[in-house]
């Protein structure tokens, strides 16, 4: 593992330093295993708990994300976060150096704190999915549903 944290279960997205597919060792639950619908490997993952407006788009099948994909989107919003904060603090530092307009300064700056601010929520839920379930199974659906509609639009391209 990449990230040099503990396994993630995909049931309770709580991590596990014994998390196996058979049995996690805090819920004490099976993975199911079966095809991943952004990557499309059959691997142990759960299914996206659904919502109303997703169950529409997804025409009544309910979505499924393997623990790779997971780990991989949790670890892509933090470094895709830590770019664009590096890039709003070096942009800020070069308008404060090169420019004199102020009002152009403080909208760079709020910029570079939001980026930081996203950031450290991104780094938080990857450290510690569970206790922020919601969102991480929100960007996870949206994740999913990105991907699923990409390769819908590449097939009817054809």
């Amino acid at each position: 593992m990449p990230s040099g944290l503990a396994p993630l279960c995909p049931s309770c997205l709580d991590r596990a330093l014994a998390w196996t597919a058979a049995a996690c060792p805090s819920c004490r639950k099976r993975s199911p295993v079966a095809a991943c619908d952004h990557c499309r490997k059959s691997r142990a993952g759960s299914f996206l708990p659904e919502d109303a407006k997703s169950a529409a788009a997804a025409g009544g099948a309910q979505r499924f994300v393997c623990v790779d994909c997971m780990e991989q989107a949790l670890e892509r919003d933090v470094s895709d976060w830590m770019r664009n904060s590096a890039f709003a603090v070096v942009l800020t530092i070069l308008a404060v150096r090169y420019t004199t307009q102020a009002a152009f300064v403080y909208v760079l700056f709020a910029a570079s704190l939001a980026c930081l601010v996203f950031w450290w929520f991104a780094a938080r839920d990857r450290r510690e999915p569970a206790r922020h379930a919601r969102g991480v199974w929100n960007r996870l659906r949206r994740r999913v549903e990105r991907e699923v509609s990409r390769r819908e639009r590449a097939v009817a391209r054809r």
